[in-house]
């Protein structure tokens, strides 16, 4: 396996972290809900 075949694993890998940042943000802080 190449290093341009572990780009698109890498990249939906650190989208899935935002995401679970940003809910856990979102989570703990209901301030920016409302």
């Amino acid at each position: 396996m190449t290093i341009y075949s572990l780009l698109p694993i890498i990249g939906t890998m650190s989208i899935f972290l935002l995401l679970d940042m940003s809910l856990m943000f979102i989570v703990f802080d209901p301030s920016i809900i409302g």
